[in-house]
């Protein structure tokens, strides 16, 4: 029943940023039309920027980005940003209604830990160090944030996330090709 609980306020809470600006939601808001008392609210969230990062989380969650591997970075993307699409008017409330000092760590922790699921067998598969791991993690998620914060700016702009897309994508081709080639190479020299 709990989680059941915390899915329909932050199913209440994507309702209201679709209307209007984070900062002019209020737990009131939220609670009256969820239909739980503030108790409830304070019981799954310590307050609205928990709630906001618990719900950016939820919904990278149901997009099971764990479920795409190796080269299916077109199909992630679109799928990942036609989410963001979808949620437009959501994003652009928060992106124009949030100290983004405030948000950006939020944002960085959930797209670190999405990145982390989606790469983690490639690591695996490639034997990659620890301290290679989180630097690539820090890079791709940095440039996700990055690229999101242009986007928004460009008002989500369509033609702008193609481009954003297909740049991504040869960039992402490019870095997971580098140690195969790299091996490669080594390999050549050492028969020379």
């Amino acid at each position: 029943m709990a989680d059941f609980t915390k899915v329909a306020i932050m199913k209440t809470f994507l309702e209201y940023l679709n209307k209007k600006p984070f900062n002019k939601i209020t737990v009131k808001d939220i609670v009256k039309d969820t239909g739980v008392n503030r108790n409830t609210f304070y019981y799954h969230f310590t307050d609205i920027y928990d709630l906001l990062e618990k719900t950016v989380s939820y919904s990278l969650n149901n997009l099971h980005l764990n479920e795409y591997r190796g080269e299916d970075y077109r199909a992630l993307l679109e799928m990942f940003l036609g989410n963001v699409q979808k949620q437009k008017e959501a994003a652009l409330h928060i992106y124009n209604s949030i100290d983004l000092k405030i948000f950006i760590p939020t944002l960085r922790r959930v797209l670190w830990e999405a990145t982390e699921k989606y790469f983690t067998p490639m690591f695996d598969e490639k034997n990659i160090s620890e301290q290679d791991r989180h630097f690539f993690l820090t890079c791709i998620t940095d440039l996700l944030i990055g690229f999101g914060l242009e986007w928004a700016e460009r008002n989500f702009n369509e033609d702008f996330t193609k481009e954003l897309m297909d740049r991504v994508i040869y960039w992402l081709d490019k870095i997971q090709n580098l140690g195969t080639s790299q091996k490669s190479e080594t390999k050549n020299d050492a028969q020379e």
